[in-house]
């Protein structure tokens, strides 16, 4: 664990999808993989969206926690029904460990020949490490607000901590907020 990155984890109950707004902070970087996690340990159930390419309309997937826990779609008035809607499937995957579900559940999309066409190959900064400032912002927050630690200084010590650890980020977001 790293003594001076924040490392906790966000439980965040909603996905964007094709929404330009953030909505109010509860928001992925997108493309997202329209996936839950649920469990702890080694026992695991992803929860994940489906939708055809073609379907993709949705401004974002929400996941209802609680004694009976749900999903939901918003489409804020994007979407024109005459008669019947067919809601995107479902897809319900154990695992024994939430990266091999997310994992298995993008195979899954891959087989069912739900994933976009790429038209070339990712560039090579899109498979390193992603760091986000905000983060460890908010975990400093106290008598100064989030926004207001976003400085070089901060970046520069934060980054170094990283860099002890052998983390060297391949995209670095300056205060995303």
């Amino acid at each position: 664990m790293l003594d001076d990155v924040y490392s906790g984890l966000a439980s965040v109950p909603r996905i964007t999808g094709i929404e330009p707004a953030f909505q109010g902070g509860d928001w992925f970087f997108t493309p997202a993989p329209f996936a839950y996690g649920l469990g702890e340990d080694d026992r695991w159930l992803m929860a994940g969206l489906a939708p055809r390419v073609d379907k993709l309309d949705f401004g974002h997937f929400d996941y209802r926690d609680g004694e009976g826990w749900g999903m939901a779609l918003t489409y804020r008035g994007t979407l024109q029904v005459a008669g019947v809607w067919p809601s995107p499937d479902i897809v319900l995957l154990p695992a024994d460990d939430a990266y091999r579900g997310l994992s298995a559940y993008s195979d899954w999309l891959g087989a069912a020949d739900r994933l976009p066409g790429t038209a070339h190959s990712p560039e090579d900064w899109w498979r390193g490490p992603i760091w986000c400032g905000w983060g460890e912002q908010v975990a400093r927050e106290g008598p100064h607000r989030a926004r207001d630690l976003s400085s070089s200084r901060n970046y520069e010590h934060w980054l170094g901590v990283l860099a002890r650890q052998g983390v060297v980020p391949a995209t670095i977001v300056v205060d995303d907020r």
